[in-house]
């Protein structure tokens, strides 16, 4: 989460990444039966809404224009604090990840140390150690 903060903050100020237009960043915890009932059947674009707290009828919009398709980064932040309801293919939420690997051509995954399961195929791997002290200072600054 901590990483996802730092990538949204960067991008909002300019200073990484300027190929991308949109973030959208989930945090894969709320993926759960807490906030999305069973008995529905979820669309990305319902939860990319309520997680990114925009209007449903602007999110449908935004995701049916194929031009933003390739200047759009999704974070998915905590793929080790998925609930069964998305992490299990028998889970109700988990046809909402494979939509979102059919909507977004740019997809940024954070978990624990563990291969993904989301994009297993199509991945750079990459681990944050952390931060020393003069590191937490330049962050947090």
């Amino acid at each position: 989460s901590t990483f996802c903060q730092y990538v949204a903050y960067k991008w909002a100020q300019g200073t990484i990444w300027p190929q991308f237009t949109h973030l959208f960043w989930i945090r894969l915890r709320n993926l759960s039966e807490t906030f999305y009932a069973k008995g529905k059947k979820y669309k990305a674009a319902e939860v990319l809404s309520q997680e990114c707290e925009l209007e449903i009828k602007s999110m449908k919009a935004f995701l049916s224009d194929p031009k933003y398709k390739a200047s759009t980064l999704l974070l998915l932040d905590g793929e080790d604090e998925l609930s069964l309801d998305a992490g299990s293919k028998q889970g109700h939420l988990h046809p909402i990840l494979n939509e979102f690997k059919t909507l977004f051509d740019h997809i940024l995954v954070t978990s624990r140390p563990q291969p993904s399961a989301i994009i297993p195929n199509q991945c750079c791997r990459l681990e944050i150690l952390g931060f020393d002290h003069k590191g937490i200072d330049q962050y947090v600054n």
